[in-house]
């Protein structure tokens, strides 16, 4: 009776929603903003990132809020700033909040919080840009496989790879060989296929054992970006990131955007990512507020349109856009964000963050 009680509270109030959130909202949200944009010729060089098959949606969010108000708030010695790496900051959050996953995985750099992450980043620093390729191509290199074999191998470590498999490559009198028949599984993603065909199962097997027979994506990074742990090898300033700023519950979410947004500051959201191919319809926002958040993403701009107030949503699966809401891309064809009811996002979020910015 409880649920049915609510489920009818949330339907009337969704016939009430749009009306009172215009009124209320509409003057301050027709403001056009997109901090997507420099100015009216050129986009900011912050990407739209492609998480993959790996749980790190959080690290997403974090290094893009961190890049963003880095762009936007800090001093910048060039045009470009050298943009963070979010499998290294999601190195430092599980650095740092060891067994820190709602994945249960704890192993893996899977599930996390942005704003945690972030924490991590000001407590550590980020590791400049070329010390993480070099280090990625030195670690390749001493252990003589190509830096694509590298990627692709940890594509597959981070998604796959667990203590079922452990096990299995424990038992097998040939590991090589049973590396390569466990990686004959996946070979239906065009990646881990072309891996597959070309690459040497023994050196990587001789190359990866440490980390394949202890299942620990932790140590094999930590190795990896061993040098990016050195003061000289880090953007000082992101150590003197401001504070971040949670809100959670269910009123005044999205006049707090406004507000951030206007003083040109992202907001991360915490949210369902069901909403994202759900679409507006009221028995959708019934089922969003119902639903456990699972993802994180950053909301970067707002407008109204047809008399309803958008935000701009900067997600972190690539190039998508195969999403029920209005899909922008930049002149190159590439995604820069979604546009997405505002009623019907505040909806499926739980939290928003930012950082503390005063003015």
């Amino acid at each position: 009776m409880k649920k049915l009680a609510v489920c009818l509270i949330l339907f009337s109030f969704n016939l009430k929603a749009e009306p009172f959130f215009n009124k209320k909202y509409r003057k301050s949200c027709s403001k056009y903003v997109n901090l997507m944009r420099r100015n009216w010729s050129m986009h900011r060089e912050v990407p739209n990132l492609d998480q993959g098959p790996v749980g790190i949606c959080y690290s997403h969010a974090a290094t893009t809020l961190i890049d963003m108000y880095r762009d936007i708030h800090m001093p910048k010695y060039s045009k470009r700033i050298a943009l963070s790496n979010p499998q290294y900051t999601a190195l430092l959050y599980h650095m740092e909040y060891p067994g820190g996953s709602y994945l249960g995985k704890s192993n893996t750099l899977d599930g996390g919080w942005a704003q945690k992450a972030i924490d991590a980043v000001r407590k550590h620093g980020m590791c400049r840009f070329d010390v993480i390729n070099r280090s990625m191509q030195n670690f390749s290199k001493e252990n003589q496989i190509s830096t694509r074999d590298w990627y692709a191998f940890t594509e597959w470590f981070l998604e796959f790879y667990d203590k079922k498999t452990q096990r299995e490559l424990q038992r097998a009198p040939n590991k090589s060989k049973a590396l390569k028949d466990i990686f004959s599984r996946y070979t239906k993603r065009k990646r881990i296929e072309d891996f597959y065909n070309y690459a040497d199962f023994t050196k990587i097997f001789n190359s990866m054992k440490p980390y394949l027979l202890t299942a620990s994506y932790k140590d094999y990074a930590k190795d990896v970006f061993g040098q990016c742990f050195k003061k000289e090898n880090i953007y000082l300033p992101t150590k003197r990131l401001p504070k971040i700023i949670t809100h959670r519950g269910i009123g005044g979410k999205a006049k707090r955007i406004i507000k951030e947004l206007d003083k040109k500051n992202p907001v991360g959201i915490t949210y369902t990512a069901d909403v994202l191919r759900g679409g507006r319809k009221w028995y959708h926002d019934i089922k969003y507020f119902w639903k456990s958040p699972n993802h994180q993403s950053v909301i970067v701009g707002k407008r109204v349109r047809n008399k309803k107030c958008e935000f701009l949503l900067k997600n972190s699966w690539g190039n998508y856009c195969k999403y029920s809401w209005e899909c922008q891309k930049d002149p190159g064809g590439r995604e820069l964000g979604i546009w997405m009811d505002a009623d019907t996002l505040m909806t499926a979020t739980s939290d928003i963050f930012y950082f503390d910015v005063r003015k």
